[in-house]
């Protein structure tokens, strides 16, 4: 069975799956910016027990399923760290009954957006953490309210990984080989 490696701005990851000695196998490649449809089938080729080569197109062995594949990027991330960080928010007019009003209306803002989007894009959660009036300056009519709130925020790390191109897994167990499961790559 003949297979032609893509033409023309290939990119990620392509791949053969096919059966050998009733065993179920993969050859996979990773696409650098400087490759071409020889290179790429030259690399596929390289992992095929039997595979042969003409510029583009593979041949491999007759298998009762072949069948190829290929993938791209995407970004992964992961949580490393939630943090917390308290705050207050303080605020002072001239009347009890002005400090009450604003201090409702603010109150109301406040915990109606309990979710936030902080500078990266990364969601933060807005907790309420207590209130308190301080009149001790109603002498020179300052009345305040301070509210308290915590924002519950993540660290993260992102980074590119490939796609899934076709179903298995590999576990090792100090450098050998300890179960594996689905496809496997031809080694």
């Amino acid at each position: 069975m003949s297979i032609v490696a893509p033409q023309t701005d290939a990119s990620g990851i392509v791949g053969i799956r096919l059966e050998q000695a009733g065993a179920i196998h993969v050859a996979s490649y990773a696409v650098q910016s400087g490759d071409t449809a020889a290179t790429i089938a030259a690399a596929l080729a390289a992992q095929i027990t039997g595979a042969t080569v003409a510029g583009s197109v593979i041949t491999v062995p007759d298998g009762p399923r072949v069948s190829v594949a290929s993938t791209g990027h995407v970004m992964a991330s992961r949580l490393t760290r939630r943090q917390q960080q308290m705050f207050q928010v303080t605020l002072w007019t001239s009347d009890p009954g002005k400090r009450d009003t604003i201090g409702f209306a603010l109150d109301a803002w406040m915990s109606g957006t309990p979710w936030f989007a902080d500078s990266t894009g990364a969601q933060c959660l807005l907790k309420f953490a207590g209130s308190s009036d301080v009149d001790t300056q109603q002498a020179s009519s300052i009345f305040r309210r301070v509210f308290r709130m915590v924002v519950v925020f993540d660290t993260t790390q992102t980074q590119q990984q490939a796609q899934m191109l076709f179903g298995g897994i590999a576990l090792s167990a100090n450098g050998e080989p300890a179960a594996l499961y689905g496809d496997q790559p031809l080694f």
